[in-house]
């Protein structure tokens, strides 16, 4: 920098005196007015001030030239004065450099800097509340990503080493999320005990969901559900052993089909004498699995009411409907099913599966409605079975969009559920699909470039820029970035962008915040907004002079952030905004100005541990 400042001095010199002084004053007798006096105004001001300067001319030390002011003491213009040639040529020539190149390789480096710092942070949050007990459902959905955040552990600013580790973390985790979906209640058992139907409901979910991946039928499905898990709620018990009971007693000895056939189905409900027998057999059945509703504190067993309905016709044909409709709903899933054994492609199959399990599901919702069948009418739990259900949609969908690499519908499903185990509690599940849904765009990206995307557009202040916060005392060269609003002197409001760069004096205080005094001496916040928008090779010429901007803050280091809050004057900048079609000035006024900052050391100078 010397050695340029230097250079620009000899420069100016070698060309100021190449000239004479007979044509020098040939020069300034051009701006002389009708009046005998030299207005300085304009170009007028800078060409004057450049001949002038070259003679070392100091006002009031010479009346020749003195005489054409309009004050007699020298020429001055409304901004300022002429001064000896041994300050006024130095801060010339130090204003007048062009320092479009640095300034705009620090603007890139802040933008750059600025979004590590963020993304720093994102990956420090991450760990910090997969650890935290409030958040352990977090740590049970995403296994192996805590193993791998665990294993970098204070490294963690190095998250650019290890993103191919992290990433292929976050894909096993996606993949296996049916799979550590059911740790959720093993490991929350004190939660679950006080809430028996939630229980119920994710259990009923999680076997769907893992039918589903086995390829199960959905009859030996139906078959193996564990009713036992309903034992603390009698009614959802016994309307799942119904739906057992009649699904079984339809079970086909043919090994093309779970299911009777349709045909067997209409010989089953026409002929009287192999009815009464179906449901003699039905009824010793029922008799042996103990189904009991409970209504009003009344036990009702469905082996009675169905040994009841023999005397009377119209109960006999509410039988005949219900196993009728159930039969025409199993011989549909029994058809997509042949359909599907033909399908050799084993990708294609599950695809294809998810729609029998749809079919599969609706079954069941209309077989649990036992409120059709004879003497169960007040037994009406439609509404009670809904979520059971609806949660076994919700498993079923993560399989599948799990299966076709869909991470992110898949995370929003397994948000849901986490939503359902505790809705008055709802950050669990908004974490989990704020993590879950960067994980999914990392593990769904193709190239680095969309890593670094998907890295930017969920990094959010959460983090630590940690140097301040944890030293007794710091000196450094300093930048910040972020927002400000501010009042001028002058009057009147703004906001913006502030990239301030400068001196800061530091000391960590209480629970790892830091206070600061922070001097500042450029302000970059235009080409700095110019390059978080623009990557344009080229940028409009930008003087030192544009971008001075000396102020005092106070700034105070937010804790585990790597934030600040900064408050203080400053000289505004020139430079108010850059553009690919040129720059745009202002004029130059003291700023009392607040910010939130991102922190940005550049270079310790000097550095005291607690």
């Amino acid at each position: 920098m010397k050695t340029l400042l230097l250079s620009i001095v000899i420069c100016i010199s070698i060309f100021s005196f190449s000239q004479t002084p007979y044509y020098d004053a040939l020069k300034l007798k051009s701006f002389v007015n009708p009046y005998g006096k030299i207005v300085v105004a304009g170009k007028t001001a800078d060409t004057l001030k450049t001949i002038l300067i070259s003679y070392n001319y100091v006002k009031g030390m010479n009346n020749f030239i003195d005489q054409f002011s309009s004050d007699g003491q020298g020429f001055s213009s409304n901004r300022e004065h002429f001064v000896p040639l041994e300050v006024n040529s130095f801060i010339s020539s130090i204003n007048g450099i062009e320092v479009t190149s640095l300034a705009d390789g620090f603007s890139k480096f802040i933008v750059k800097r600025t979004k590590q710092e963020l993304s720093t942070a994102f990956f420090e949050r991450f760990k910090d509340d997969l650890n935290d007990v409030r958040y352990k459902n977090l740590k049970l959905i995403f296994p192996q990503t805590f193993r791998t955040l665990s294993a970098i552990d204070n490294e963690i600013y190095m998250f650019d080493l290890y993103i191919q580790t992290l990433r292929e973390s976050f894909e096993k985790d996606l993949k296996s999320l049916p799979a550590n979906l059911p740790w959720l209640i093993d490991n929350n058992s004190d939660y679950f005990d006080h809430r028996k139907e939630l229980k119920a409901e994710l259990q009923t979910a999680f076997y769907i969901a893992r039918s589903i991946q086995d390829n199960k039928h959905p009859g030996e499905m139906i078959e193996k559900y564990n009713v036992d898990d309903l034992n603390n709620l009698p009614n959802m018990k016994a309307a799942f052993q119904t739906l057992q009971l009649f699904s079984t007693s339809l079970k086909s000895n043919n090994d093309s089909s779970y299911w009777v056939s349709e045909n067997e189905i209409k010989i089953l409900c026409k002929d009287t004498t192999l009815l009464n027998l179906y449901l003699g057999l039905v009824l010793q059945r029922a008799k042996n699995e103990s189904i009991n509703f409970v209504i009003e504190g009344k036990i009702i067993n469905l082996a009675n009411e169905i040994n009841n309905s023999h005397f009377v016709k119209l109960k006999i044909n509410n039988y005949i409907s219900y196993i009728s409709t159930i039969s025409s709903k199993a011989q549909s899933i029994d058809k997509k099913i042949i359909v599907l054994k033909k399908e050799k492609n084993d990708s294609v199959l599950l695809e294809n599966y998810y729609t029998v399990i749809s079919s599969s599901i609706d079954l069941m919702k209309y077989a649990v409605q036992t409120d059709k069948l004879p003497g169960l009418e007040t037994v009406n739990i439609e509404k009670s079975t809904l979520p059971y259900f609806e949660l076994a949609q919700t498993a079923s969908d993560i399989v599948i969009d799990v299966h076709r690499g869909n991470y992110s519908l898949a995370i929003v499903n397994v948000s849901y559920i986490a939503r359902s185990i505790d809705s008055t509690n709802s950050d669990v599940a908004q974490k989990l699909l704020k993590y879950g849904s960067f994980m999914a765009a990392v593990a769904n990206a193709k190239n680095s470039d969309q890593v670094t995307n998907a890295i930017e557009a969920i990094a959010l202040p959460a983090g630590s820029s940690r140097i301040k916060r944890e030293s007794r005392s710091n000196v450094s060269l300093n930048a910040y970035c972020g927002f400000y609003g501010g009042k001028n002197i002058a009057g009147d409001w703004s906001t913006g962008l502030t990239a301030p760069i400068g001196i800061v004096a530091s000391r960590g205080i209480y629970k790892h915040t830091s206070l600061s005094v922070f001097f500042s001496i450029i302000d970059l916040g235009a080409p700095v907004a110019f390059r978080f928008s623009n990557n344009s090779d080229s940028i409009p010429a930008i003087k030192l002079v544009d971008i001075i901007s000396p102020g005092l803050f106070v700034s105070w280091g937010i804790r585990k952030c790597p934030l600040s809050i900064n408050a203080g004057c400053q000289m505004t900048p020139s430079l108010t905004s850059v553009s690919t079609k040129g720059n745009t000035f202002g004029t130059k006024s003291l700023r009392v100005t607040l910010g939130l900052l991102v922190d940005l050391p550049l270079l310790n100078l000097y550095n005291k541990s607690k």
